[in-house]
């Protein structure tokens, strides 16, 4: 039989509202995925970052991540780094699937922080979050195009991102890399612009708005790092280079 190669690591969480403060719940993790002691904010918002044990994302690996919010739970989630996604022989690749589910009243806010993809890298990840009626959800996602002197040695990078709301459709998005070994088409430089850095995002927040300014005076720096702000978002969805 074929023997295979890479970690299957879990990471699953329950976030559950006890007064006005946020609980971790039930939890199970399996390496190398780990989830350090959560901290809160004023409001009562809990914080909890995702960390890896291990130098990053090796070919085989695949990663499974759970996140439950129950009613009136009030959550941020992020990366602690940085994820690099290492190298790969011709054939293999790498895996995440995380599936997102929100009670009503609850709310989350899902940072998976800057990728790094390395040379002949090929990695594929999926988003599912199933929202109710009333909850509130956040999530932005970036990339590198890889590290100085290594711009588009990748070989493939997917992200698939598909939100529901009451059963329904409410967002779906791909975002989707190919190396510099494949013909450049006008698509990525449309979409890229012979940027480095891309970021893409969505926000479902009823009942607040997000005031955005006309122009920026300076572009982002998507490789800072995430700085963990109050809601108020409103509806929208970002892509974003730089």
């Amino acid at each position: 039989s074929e023997i295979r190669h890479g970690h299957d690591g879990l990471l699953s969480l329950e976030f559950r509202a006890r007064g006005e403060r946020t609980e971790i719940g039930a939890q199970e993790t399996r390496a190398p995925l780990k989830v350090l002691r959560p901290f809160w904010l004023d409001d009562g918002r809990a914080v909890l970052q995702i960390i890896s044990v291990g130098p990053g994302v090796l070919a085989g690996d695949h990663y499974s991540i759970k996140i439950h919010v129950r009613a009136g739970a009030k959550a941020i989630l992020l990366n602690q780094a940085a994820t690099k996604i290492h190298s790969m022989p011709e054939g293999e690749r790498a895996t995440l699937d995380a599936q997102i589910s929100l009670e009503e009243g609850a709310e989350l806010e899902y940072y998976p922080g800057l990728n790094i993809p390395f040379p002949d890298a090929e990695f594929e990840q999926r988003l599912t979050v199933s929202l109710a009626e009333t909850s509130r959800f956040a999530t932005l996602e970036r990339w590198s195009c890889g590290r100085a002197g290594e711009h588009r040695r990748y070989r493939q990078i997917a992200s698939w991102l598909k939100v529901e709301r009451a059963g329904h459709p409410l967002y779906a998005d791909l975002t989707e890399l190919h190396g510099a070994q494949h013909q450049t088409t006008e698509l990525d430089l449309a979409v890229l612009e012979r940027r480095r850095q891309l970021a893409s995002g969505m926000s479902w927040w009823p009942g607040d708005s997000l005031a955005l300014p006309e122009t920026m005076t300076s572009p982002p720096d998507l490789s800072a790092p995430d700085v963990v702000t109050a809601g108020a978002f409103g509806d929208l969805f970002l892509k974003v280079v730089g």
